[in-house]
């Protein structure tokens, strides 16, 4: 009884706080909540569900890319506050109110909450490295990252979400696998088997493309053996005849893909020209076959990919070459050379132009020059009601003032 009254009295008030409209107040209840989380590692669902719905408000409220961006990483870190026997339920409880509330939604406000998904979901795979990649945890985990899509039926008020899952899987799981400790095989093909099943069962085409798109066809290297086994195990048991197809196009995408780094990385040694033929070639063949081996090269290059989060800053960009920064500064200083000799010629033509009317008519341009400097000014005297010169103006000190007539009173 003791313990039931104690859990009846926790103070899961929170949501009045992280919904606030003043920031401030939503941080201070946001600090209040972790350390309310840390102090008590016996909650249960309950609990989780409604500190989950206070912080899908305080997304809700919070304005600005990186007002968001801070609340979404604070909120992902508040998995390494809850106890790791209740991280699933944690995450499970997550999803549920991303299910729940994901309709509700509008296109204002969908771009920070995919936000959110992608920055926890990287949170959950860093957790998954540092446990060591438990194999019974990575399924529980994959099971839960999987529960709202639609199993065996057309409709589903969750599928945008497990969209989102698909199109950033492979951007946050590889820095972790690239990172030690490293992953089994047999960890990592855990966490695909659900969308296998998705794969196989599901009846929304556009969920079973985007499945195939981004997480079957992107899957690295070492991985696309085994894969390619269970993808053709599940093509059997397919639900419908598209999932059938779209599993078998998939595989043989992943045996062309096999195909290629063979060819990449062992050519044919049966194909090459012996030394005596060698030596027989024209210098033309010679030169032809070595640009295909520099074109071989350079489409492995190509086709290799640095695996770094989006989330992660860039590094900076590389400054401008000294050649390009020489001729750009060549172009100024010709453009600005061709401007002078431009106006240089534009006065002389002009200053000709000007002697040659001066040699024609030296009267016309004596009496111009003589006009200039004499400039007649003139005014309007109110008194005389003329037009007179300036300089016969009477100043305005001895102008008389004319009365004014007064209005008569009625």
């Amino acid at each position: 009884m003791a313990k039931d009254k104690g859990q009846e009295g926790l103070p899961v008030n929170f949501g009045k706080f992280l919904a606030h409209t003043d920031k401030v107040v939503r941080d201070r209840g946001f600090k209040r909540l972790k350390r309310w989380l840390v102090k008590h590692p016996e909650l249960e669902r309950l609990e989780y569900m409604k500190v989950w719905k206070g912080l899908y408000f305080a997304v809700w409220m919070a304005d600005k890319r990186p007002v968001q961006q801070e609340l979404a990483v604070n909120i992902a870190l508040l998995l390494n506050d809850v106890p790791q026997e209740k991280r699933t339920l944690w995450i499970d409880t997550f999803w549920e109110t991303m299910k729940v509330s994901w309709e509700k939604l509008d296109v204002h406000r969908v771009n920070k909450y995919l936000l959110l998904l992608r920055i926890v979901l990287a949170e959950v795979f860093k957790d998954l490295r540092t446990s060591g990649w438990q194999l019974q945890e990575v399924k529980d985990r994959a099971e839960v990252l999987l529960r709202p899509a639609p199993h065996r039926t057309n409709s589903a008020s969750s599928v945008g979400i497990i969209m989102q899952l698909t199109r950033v899987l492979w951007d946050e799981l590889l820095p972790q696998l690239e990172q030690s400790p490293k992953a089994s095989t047999q960890a990592v093909l855990a966490l695909l088997e659900p969308f296998v099943g998705l794969a196989e069962g599901s009846y929304v085409e556009g969920l079973v493309r985007s499945v195939h798109e981004n997480v079957f066809r992107r899957v690295p290297e070492d991985l696309v053996k085994q894969l390619k086994k269970r993808l053709l195990a599940a093509a059997n048991g397919a639900a419908t005849q598209k999932n059938r197809e779209a599993l078998c196009d998939t595989v043989a995408e992943l045996e062309k893909r096999c195909l290629d780094a063979t060819a990449v990385l062992a050519p044919d040694e049966a194909n090459l020209p012996s030394e005596g033929a060698a030596s027989k070639e024209e210098p033309s063949q010679r030169s032809c076959k070595k640009k295909r081996k520099r074109k071989v090269r350079a489409a492995a290059e190509s086709q290799e990919r640095v695996n770094v989060s989006p989330l992660m800053l860039p590094k900076a960009a590389l400054p401008l070459r000294s050649k390009v920064l020489a001729q750009k500064k060549k172009r100024q200083q010709r453009l600005g050379l061709g401007i002078e000799k431009e106006a240089a010629q534009h006065d002389q033509k002009a200053q000709a132009q000007h002697k040659s009317q001066h040699e024609v008519f030296p009267q016309l341009a004596s009496e111009a020059a003589r006009k200039k400097k004499i400039k007649r000014k003139v005014s309007f005297d109110l008194n005389k009601n003329e037009v007179v010169r300036f300089s016969e103006k009477t100043p305005v000190s001895k102008m008389k003032e004319i009365p004014r007539k007064k209005a008569k009173r009625r």
